[in-house]
C-alpha cells in the first residue's frame, strides 16, 4: 500500500495480492468516475439542471426501496460466502437469499412506483418517470448487484471490477445511441438506460455463476431464515438509513428550495465526494480478509485497517485542502458558471465530510465482522437525524444551497466520534497518531501555499486545462515532501518512533 507497509510487526506480512486487488478495484472505480465526468455535464447541458435533479430524486428514492428489499437475508451471504470453499457450499449460501431478494424487490418495486407517482413526485413538485420503469430498474439492479457481489465475496476482484466498469459505460452508450437516433434525453431515457445496462451486465455475470454452482430455485426457510434475519435486519435498517441519509439532502433541498437547486448542488457534492472511492474500494477488498482474521488474528486485521486508513488520509487530506483553491474553477468547467457561483463552497465541505465518512466506513468493517450490526444501525440513525436537522435549519435560515455540505459534515463528525468510542478497546480497531496527522496537514498546507504563490507569480491564461497544470504542480510539491519525510524517517540517527511520518509505526 501507499503508506509504507512493511509487515515487521507481524509474522504475516501484508500480501502483495492485497495491493494488487486494491489497485485493480481502484482502477475500475477511477474509470467509473471518468464516466461521470462525461455523463453529468452531458445531462445538465442537454436537458438542464431540473431534469438532472429529478433523475437524482428518483434514484435516491429507489435506493431506499432497494435497501429494504432483502429484509436482511443478503447480509448473511456477505458475511459467510468468503469462507465457502466448494461450489456446493457457495450454492447453499448464495442461491436462497438471491431468489428471495429477486422476488421481494419485484413486489416492493411495483408498490414503490405507484407511491412515487402519486405521493412523492407531487410533494417535491418533480416530474415522475413512466411507472413501469421503476420495477424494471430495481429488478435489473438486484440481478446486477447480487451477481457482482458474488464475485467480490469469492475473491475474484477482476470480474467484480469488470462489472462495476461495464455497467455505467453501457448506460452512456445506450443514452447516446438513443439520443443520436432522435430520442429526447429525458427522465425516461435515463432510467431506461440504467435498467437495460444493469440487466445485461447482471445477466451475463449470473450466467457464469450458474455454470459454477448450478441453477437451483430455493428460498431460506425456518431457522435459516430466522437466523439470517436476526443478523441482517439491523443492516437493512442501516442500509435504509444510509439511503435516506444520501437522499435526505436532495429531498430537503427540493422541498425548501427547488428541484433546480437539487441539480445545482449534486455536481458540487459529486466533486467533493470523489475521494470516497478509495475507502469503499479498500473496505470491499479487505472485508473478506477481515472476516477470515476476526477470530484467529484480530491484530492482523487491525494492522490492515490502519494501513488502509493512512493510505486514504495521505490522499484525502491534500485533496480537501486543494479544493479550497481549485474547487470553483473545476466546478465551473465541469458544469457552468451559475452552478459554480451557487455551490462551490460545498466542494470543500463535502471533501471534509468524505474524509471522515471514509474512516467510518473502514471502522464499520470491524463492526460488521463482529456481528455488531445493531450499533451500525443506531450510528446511521444518529448521523441521518443530525444531518437532516442541520440541513433544515441552515437551508431555511440562509437559503443557500451549499450549506447542505455543512450539514453533511456535522453529521459525519458525530458519527466519527461514536465509532471511535465504541471500538476503542477492540484489537481490530485502528488509532491514528496526532503527530502523524499534523505532519500530513502541514505538508498539505505547504502545498496549498506553493500553488497560491504559483498562481500569483505566473498568471494562467484562460483555458479549461489550466487547473490540470496547477494540480500537477501541487502533486509534485506534495510528493517531494513525502519523499523527504520518508528519507528522514530512515536515517539511523533518528529514533523510529518519533521520525516515522509515512511508515506503519506512524499511527500507533
Amino acid at each position: 500500500m501507499a503508506v509504507g507497509v512493511s509487515g515487521r510487526s507481524f509474522k504475516l506480512p501484508v500480501s502483495e495480492d492485497i495491493a494488487r486487488r486494491v489497485g485493480l478495484v481502484f482502477s475500475g472505480q477511477a474509470l467509473v468516475f471518468i464516466q461521470a465526468i462525461f455523463f453529468v455535464p452531458m445531462v445538465i447541458k442537454v436537458s438542464g439542471e431540473e431534469t438532472y435533479g429529478a433523475y437524482l430524486l428518483v434514484l435516491s428514492y429507489m435506493g431506499v426501496v432497494f435497501a429494504l428489499s432483502s429484509f436482511g437475508v443478503s447480509y448473511n451471504c456477505r458475511r459467510w460466502l468468503p469462507n465457502a470453499e466448494t461450489p456446493a457450499d457457495r450454492a447453499r449460501v448464495f442461491l436462497p437469499q438471491f431468489w428471495f431478494q429477486l422476488c421481494s424487490v419485484g413486489l416492493l418495486a411495483v408498490l414503490g412506483a405507484v407511491l412515487y407517482a402519486k405521493v412523492v413526485s407531487p410533494l417535491v413538485d418533480a416530474p415522475s418517470p413512466t411507472v413501469w420503469l421503476i420495477p424494471l430498474y430495481l429488478t435489473g439492479l438486484t440481478l446486477y448487484s447480487q451477481s457482482a457481489d458474488y464475485y467480490r465475496d469469492t475473491h475474484r476482484t477482476g470480474v467484480f471490477t469488470f462489472a462495476t466498469v461495464a455497467q455505467p459505460y453501457l448506460v452512456i452508450a445506450i443514452c447516446l445511441t438513443a439520443y443520436v437516433g432522435g430520442s429526447a434525453l429525458d427522465l425516461n431515457l435515463l432510467l431506461g438506460s440504467l435498467a437495460l445496462a444493469s440487466t445485461l451486465v447482471g445477466g451475463l455475470l449470473f450466467a457464469g455463476i450458474t455454470r459454477e454452482i448450478g441453477f437451483k430455485l430455493s428460498f431460506p426457510v425456518g431457522e435459516d431464515f430466522r437466523q439470517a434475519a436476526r443478523f441482517g435486519l439491523p443492516m437493512v435498517g442501516t442500509g435504509m438509513v444510509e439511503a435516506v441519509l444520501a437522499a435526505s439532502d436532495k429531498y430537503i433541498i427540493g422541498s425548501v428550495l427547488s428541484v433546480h437547486d437539487v441539480g445545482v448542488y449534486a455536481p458540487a457534492f459529486t466533486l467533493g465526494a470523489l475521494i470516497m472511492v478509495l475507502p469503499k474500494v479498500l473496505a470491499a477488498v479487505l472485508l473478506p480478509m477481515l472476516s477470515r482474521d476476526a477470530q484467529k488474528q484480530p491484530e492482523h486485521g487491525g494492522y490492515l485497517l490502519k494501513q488502509a486508513a493512512q493510505a486514504y488520509l495521505l490522499i484525502a487530506i491534500p485533496y480537501a485542502v486543494g479544493t479550497v483553491l481549485l474547487g470553483y474553477d473545476i466546478l465551473k468547467i465541469y458544469t457552468n458558471d451559475s452552478i459554480a457561483d451557487a455551490a462551490y463552497p460545498a466542494v470543500s465541505l463535502v471533501a471534509c465530510w468524505a474524509m471522515l465518512n471514509g474512516l467510518i466506513i473502514l471502522r464499520n468493517s470491524v463492526l460488521f465482522v463482529r456481528l455488531n450490526t445493531a450499533f451500525v444501525l443506531k450510528l446511521n440513525i444518529v448521523m441521518a437525524v443530525a444531518s437532516m436537522v442541520l440541513n433544515l435549519i441552515l437551508l431555511n435560515w440562509t437559503g443557500l444551497v451549499w450549506t447542505s455540505g455543512l450539514a453533511a459534515l456535522g453529521g459525519a463528525m458525530v458519527g466519527y466520534w461514536l465509532t471511535a468510542r465504541v471500538l476503542r478497546d477492540d484489537p481490530m480497531n485502528f488509532r491514528l497518531s496526532a503527530t502523524w496527522l499534523l505532519k500530513v496537514l502541514f505538508l498539505s498546507g505547504v502545498t496549498l501555499l506553493s500553488m497560491m504563490a504559483l498562481r500569483a507569480w505566473w498568471p494562467w491564461p484562460p483555458s479549461h486545462f489550466a487547473w490540470v497544470w496547477q494540480v500537477g504542480f501541487g502533486a509534485l510539491v506534495y510528493l517531494l515532501g513525502l519523499a523527504v519525510g520518508v528519507w528522514f524517517s530512515r536515517q539511523p540517527s533518528r529514533a523510529p518512533q518519533t521520525s516515522a511520518m509515512i511508515t506503519s509505526e506512524g499511527g500507533s
